[in-house]
């Protein structure tokens, strides 16, 4: 049967440790303000975290979510400019089986969301003794909701648990990029799915699946036109 799942934060990220039930008042909840900034000139890039709301606990079916800000600033008196950039961010499932898996999906929005996922429900099969192969509680209907969440960078792509392919470092190449003038930036959201095998995952109880929007590197800044 598999069980709770407890929060972990991680910086501009969310990790979540998969633990039983005994153990899950381990970890620790909030979130760390902390700053990743590229300096070029008077234009300062930053990347803040993204207010996400994440479930306490995690089940096969349910998603955890990253998010960061991305906003250009420039010094007082300066012209208006236009960054383009690198975002990294990060999917680790090493700790998982390799029967199980994780789907990532990346998305661009221009405002903060504030439900990236609708309808997550958690059901409980009664039936399910855990000797038939099947998960006893697991998320259902957790659906991504793209209405807010803007523009699908990535589509969701399958990793596989495991120390050979659990890892991916990942980019986006922000060729649009931010403006210095639009006070509004950028807002990322890495969405990342505990696949349900439909099989018994109780070999994944005490793991940890690691997702994460780490920065925004190899910033370029062009002078607005007109400014």
């Amino acid at each position: 049967m598999i069980a709770v799942a407890t929060l972990l934060v991680a910086v501009v990220g969310a990790t979540f440790a998969y633990f039983t039930a005994t153990n899950k008042s381990e970890g620790t909840g909030g979130s760390k303000a902390d700053v990743t900034t590229a300096q070029t000139s008077s234009v300062k890039l930053s990347v803040d975290p993204a207010t996400v709301t994440n479930p306490e606990v995690l089940y096969p079916g349910g998603y955890l979510v990253s998010g960061a800000h991305v906003t250009a600033t420039k010094e007082a008196g300066e012209k208006e400019y236009t960054v383009t950039y690198t975002l990294n961010y990060e999917v680790d499932a090493t700790a998982l089986s390799e029967t199980s898996k994780v789907k990532y999906s990346l998305y661009r929005a221009t405002k903060e969301v504030s439900t990236p996922i609708n309808d997550c429900v958690l059901k409980t099969d009664e039936a399910v003794d855990g000797e038939d192969g099947k998960n006893k509680v697991h998320m259902t209907g957790c659906t991504p909701n793209t209405t807010d969440l803007g523009e699908e960078l990535k589509s969701a792509t399958e990793v596989t648990g495991g120390s050979t392919t659990g890892k991916q470092t990942l980019t986006y190449s922000e060729t649009t990029g931010v403006s210095t003038d639009d006070g509004t930036g950028y807002y990322y959201y890495l969405l990342v799915e505990f696949v349900d095998n439909d099989d018994k995952q109780d070999d994944d109880q005490g793991k940890k699946i690691v997702a994460q929007i780490t920065s925004a590197t190899n910033a370029v800044v062009k002078e607005k036109a007109g400014a």
